[in-house]
């Protein structure tokens, strides 16, 4: 799976194996946040076929078997049991 992202005045297109991975109004955009750039990782695991699940504030993500744990406000991911640091803390918007 490859991911391309690209910015262009706050604008951001996200491809997922060479197709455009589609927002509209009822989906959550990509957005910047100081120097990173937060993703919807709903909207790109559904676009990869993945199944994503929601147990409290905890978003559970199963990609091509891998599991990935991201919960909100916390700056770490947990994929296959294993802590991840991220550069800035999960934030569930919308």
């Amino acid at each position: 799976m490859m991911t391309t992202v690209a910015l262009a005045n706050a604008d951001v297109g996200i491809l997922l194996n060479n197709k455009a991975v589609e927002f509209n109004e009822s989906t959550q955009k990509p957005i910047e946040d100081g120097d990173v750039l937060l993703l919807p990782i709903r909207v790109i695991a559904e676009s990869a076929n993945a199944v994503v699940d929601w147990v409290d504030n905890t978003a559970i993500v199963n990609i091509r078997g891998k599991e990935i744990k991201l919960k909100n406000g916390q700056k770490n991911a947990v994929v296959n049991g294993e802590d991840i640091e991220l550069k800035t803390a999960v934030k569930i918007i919308n």
